[in-house]
């Protein structure tokens, strides 16, 4: 039998998590595309359920220019993709169409960002190509330099779907062929993150994007308000006289964005007060970003975190 082709493309911690599991798989060939991992140099990952582990990447690459170069036109089965900006994943999935085919299918690393399947649709020359999505609410970071570790010790979901908009997606349910490929890519999963929950978010476009915002809420209204009041510890950011009208507009703008959209938002993740108390709750230290932001580790993403919000809002009058 041949082997499952796997792309695995982006600085985003994610995936390097999600590369870790897909490289200890049999019948799997990993490609690997990033700048903040030395090549040839072993990977140190050390997770709550998975315990530590050191490996090496066989193909490893710092762009997908070299990966071309190296590889020719290789048709990937499966493409994970993670970008620090919106132009940036625009041109990476541009930049790929020699190695796809109309049987390729690519997942979007957008855990805290919402909706980006579109970005890579535009530019890839395959219409009928499938584009999901993938998130998790694993805490993984870069700790230093080829070495990831996970501080959270909750167990984690993965989510996988496709975020739908009320516009385009009259019927909630996906249709029958796309139940069919999410539930065998939950089955993959599932092998590769056997102590983990897949969640495919009741086969549903608007569960889905509920998810995304559930996920994204917090990371859009707190973490970058951190920065930006030089603040690393959240317990302290009711003290700070501009959080409070701060907080206040961007939860009330980013909800109505979730609702506009056609999103729903579950009890404790619909109003101020209850998501600022469950963003304390988990994030008892420093938050990821401003981690990565004191740390000077994995990038910040600010582009798709707060960029993308903003153009929803304008899609939607808001």
């Amino acid at each position: 039998m041949s082997s499952l082709r796997v792309l695995t493309i982006g600085n985003n911690p994610n995936v390097l998590l999600y590369t870790w599991r897909f490289q200890l798989a049999k019948s799997v060939q990993v490609y690997h595309v990033s700048e903040a991992v030395t090549a040839g140099a072993p990977i140190t990952v050390e997770s709550e359920a998975y315990g530590k582990d050191t490996f090496t990447l066989g193909k490893h690459f710092k762009s997908v220019d070299e990966l071309l170069k190296q590889e020719g036109t290789t048709v990937i089965d499966l493409v994970i993709l993670s970008s620090s900006s919106l132009q940036e994943i625009s041109s990476l999935a541009a930049k790929l169409n020699p190695v796809l085919n109309l049987n390729t299918k690519i997942f979007v690393e957008s855990s805290g960002f919402v909706h980006l399947e579109p970005f890579v649709k535009m530019s890839i020359d395959f219409a009928q190509l499938k584009v999901f999505s993938i998130l998790t609410d694993y805490d993984f970071r870069q700790v230093g330099e080829n070495h990831y570790r996970q501080f959270n010790s909750t167990p984690a979901t993965i989510y996988i779907g496709e975020s739908g908009v009320k516009s385009t997606n009259q019927g909630i349910k996906y249709p029958k062929d796309i139940v069919s490929l999410l539930t065998t890519f939950q089955a993959l999963f599932s092998k590769l993150f056997p102590k983990d929950q897949i969640d495919l978010c009741n086969l549903s476009y608007t569960d889905f994007l509920s998810q995304q915002w559930k996920l994204a809420l917090p990371s859009i209204c707190f973490d970058p308000l951190l920065v930006l009041l030089e603040e690393s510890n959240p317990s302290n950011f009711n003290q700070q006289i501009l959080a409070k009208p701060l907080i206040s507009g961007l939860v009330t703008e980013i909800i109505t964005v979730t609702k506009t959209m056609g999103g729903r938002l579950a009890t404790g993740f619909d109003n101020e007060s209850d998501l600022l108390s469950q963003w304390l709750k988990t994030n008892r230290e420093t938050p990821k970003m401003v981690y990565h932001f004191i740390h000077k580790t994995a990038p910040l993403d600010v582009d798709m975190l707060l960029l993308q919000p903003i153009l929803l809002a304008d899609d939607y009058g808001i």
